[in-house]
């Protein structure tokens, strides 16, 4: 039987026994909610119990973290996903085009978790898209996840209403725009080409993790299940500074970028006033072979 979840090494790469999902996983809180609308959850909400797990935790590049890493197919256990999902939520509100977005237009950060939610839970519920997670076993919590898919797979329809709404529409533009001049410059984002490339397509690191890392190495997680899996190439779309030097830190080269600051939507600037160093929508890509 497949393993849903394997635990991985930044050193080694190798598949561990599956886990059998613990009492806690079927609490309803732990599980996606469509109709869920309050605010982020906390940094201790959430759990996992991954504590029946015989190998010692990895990451010691991380000496101040107790840190381990798993991999998982996000619709082989939505009860991991769930904890995800919170996590990603939360954080793409400090995203740092997500934030200016929310800020000009008169609101706190968080105003647009609810958004972030239901653009992400359609992902998490599609065959083909996986997470790699960092786990905290102090804070027993998701310390920061990364996900991925394929370049070619087309994002689910609710994905793209949510997206494609409010707040979020100069965000979905510049998104788009960036992808569409990534496809002029790459075949493989055409259906034909489906297993060539992946996408790490979102990251999370909770603030109180971030510094240490997590990022870099969770990149570098990532491209190893890639190559494992047979992409010949990876590519990432980078909102901010700090993911772009870190996917730089793994190899990756710009091919694509977009000013924020002259960036136009609908006759007027959104992005205009974007502080340094996230002056920029870059879109990066690294050769696996």
């Amino acid at each position: 039987m497949r393993s849903l979840v394997r635990r991985v090494s930044s050193s080694s790469h190798r598949a561990m026994k599956r886990l059998q999902p613990s009492p806690q996983w079927n609490n309803p809180q732990f599980m996606l909610s469509a109709t869920e609308t309050s605010g982020p959850a906390s940094n201790t909400e959430g759990k996992l119990d991954f504590h029946h797990e015989t190998a010692e935790p990895i990451g010691s590049d991380n000496a101040t973290l107790n840190v381990s890493f798993h991999v998982f197919q996000t619709i082989d256990a939505p009860s991991l996903a769930g904890p995800v999902l919170r996590c990603m939520a939360s954080c793409m509100c400090d995203e740092p085009a997500s934030r200016h977005l929310a800020i000009r237009n008169g609101h706190h950060p968080k105003f647009l978790y609810p958004q972030w939610r239901s653009f992400l839970s359609p992902f998490m519920a599609q065959e083909g898209n996986y997470c790699v997670v960092a786990y905290d076993h102090g804070d027993e919590a998701v310390a920061a996840a990364f996900m991925y898919r394929d370049v070619c797979d087309e994002l689910p329809e609710e994905s793209k209403e949510a997206l494609n709404h409010g707040l979020f529409r100069p965000f979905h533009d510049i998104m788009t725009n960036a992808k569409d001049k990534y496809s002029c410059l790459s075949k493989d984002t055409t259906p034909d080409n489906r297993g060539l490339c992946g996408e790490l397509w979102m990251r999370a690191t909770q603030r109180k993790y971030r510094h240490h890392g997590l990022s870099e190495e969770l990149i570098g997680l990532t491209l190893k299940e890639m190559k494992h899996q047979g992409y010949e190439k990876a590519v990432i779309q980078s909102t901010g500074d700090f993911t772009k030097r870190a996917a730089e830190k793994n190899g990756f080269d710009v091919v694509v970028e977009i000013g924020y600051e002259t960036f136009s939507f609908e006759g007027g600037f959104p992005f205009a006033g974007m502080e340094p160093p996230h002056t920029k929508y870059w879109v990066l890509e690294k050769d696996l072979s």
